[in-house]
């Protein structure tokens, strides 16, 4: 008798944790509300640049001596790759960030260094 219980408690425990992990990944893969927050700092000269989040294009801000636009998108929790681009050049960068239920705002960066490297961020 103890061995039939044992295994019983066994099965229910695996069930429930299936139920669990079914209950999570559909969670994560609600699509949350995220920006790109406007910004005060300048960014000179003035332009436009496009957004892609996972090789997706997801829009474009416009920027200047004045800061930046904002931008509004929607993703899933987890870790990305976006990619900046200024429009009518060959400037552009990525990177990587993580977008969490109580992370979707993010300050974009980008600086272009006089050797021409450049470092781009979603803060």
């Amino acid at each position: 008798m103890r061995f039939v219980f044992s295994a019983i408690v066994l099965l229910a425990v695996s069930a429930f944790g299936a139920a669990s992990q079914n209950r999570t990944t559909v969670q994560d893969s609600k699509k949350l509300a995220c920006e790109i927050s406007a910004t005060n700092e300048p960014w000179n000269p003035p332009g436009v640049m496009d957004v892609s989040i996972d090789d997706s294009d997801v829009g474009s801000f416009r920027f200047g001596p004045q800061g930046s636009e904002s931008l509004k998108f929607e993703s899933v929790a987890g870790k990305h790759t976006f990619s900046f681009a200024i429009d009518g050049t060959n400037i552009s960068c990525s990177a990587t960030f993580s977008i969490t239920s109580s992370k979707t705002t993010f300050t974009p960066m980008m600086r272009i260094s006089p050797n021409g490297s450049i470092i781009c961020g979603l803060q």
